[in-house]
């Protein structure tokens, strides 16, 4: 990456550019820590690469609800989805950047349950995202304990 014949315009190593191509491939994530000792990620390469996954969240009050986790932290009411910091990340390690989608969402609801706000109804935001050819991101927040099922796709 550091290499200005490679990399000329000194893009960040998860840069789309770098994705892999049809002719010109990546095999692995290479990271090197203080002492210089290498830790080596294999990547998914293959015509199409799939994943999936779950994340569930406990309703406000409830004993499963943890406030200091961050995929289910409250956030900004409208907010850019690109822009939520608080989510789960979940791995992939794929060698192109994936589409992330949400495959099903379970106990979604909105009620007429006036312990929540003045109108009775639930709030819930959930989503999903590429965060890089490496991983994604998974949220679900809201008033109520919801799961959402992922995929992910290259």
């Amino acid at each position: 990456m550091a290499n200005n014949v490679y990399n000329p315009t000194a893009l960040v190593e998860t840069n789309i550019k770098f994705d892999s191509t049809f002719d010109d491939i990546i095999f692995a994530r290479v990271i090197t820590n203080s002492s210089n000792v290498p830790t080596i990620t294999n990547l998914a390469n293959k015509n199409l690469l799939t994943a999936d996954g779950f994340g569930a969240s406990a309703p406000y009050g409830d004993a499963g609800y943890n406030p200091s986790s961050p995929s289910f932290q409250w956030e900004n009411d409208v907010m850019d989805p690109k822009l939520i910091t608080h989510y789960a990340t979940q791995s992939v390690n794929f060698a192109r950047t994936p589409q992330v989608y949400i495959t099903a969402v379970q106990d979604f609801w909105v009620g007429n349950n006036p312990a929540f706000d003045a109108a009775g109804f639930s709030e819930i935001s959930m989503g999903a995202r590429a965060l890089s050819r490496y991983s994604i991101a998974v949220w679900a927040q809201g008033d109520q304990g919801h799961a959402t099922a992922w995929a992910a796709r290259a």
